[in-house]
């Protein structure tokens, strides 16, 4: 219960964080060097299943919006969604970032 409403508080500060005028875009590759770099870092904190890492990086996804608009959301939450087990076993067999992201075909 707490980790929802720690969500729900984390969606309503980033939501109202939203920079007005045109944004940067950002490219497939920068997003997937983005996830899987989170992705590695909280593998290496603790023992994640397949599961948690897969919510923790759509919550990782959403901080996109505030910098590359809510395509660039829509486009993490993609990869994360074709790609979870891909990217959870290359993490776990140490192989390097721009290895995994050409391995998922983002780079």
């Amino acid at each position: 219960m707490k980790f929802l409403v720690a969500l729900l508080a984390l969606t309503a500060v980033v939501l109202a964080q939203r920079p007005t005028g045109p944004q940067p875009t950002s490219t497939p590759c920068q997003i997937c060097s983005y996830v899987v770099s989170q992705a590695e870092h909280h593998l290496r904190r603790g023992r994640v299943d397949e599961g948690e890492l897969q919510i923790i990086l759509l919550e990782e996804c959403e901080t996109l919006e505030r910098y590359y608009g809510r395509s660039a959301v829509q486009s993490c939450v993609q990869m994360i969604d074709d790609n979870i087990g891909t990217i959870l076993t290359d993490v776990n067999a140490n192989k390097p970032v721009s290895q995994i992201c050409q391995d998922i075909k983002q780079c």
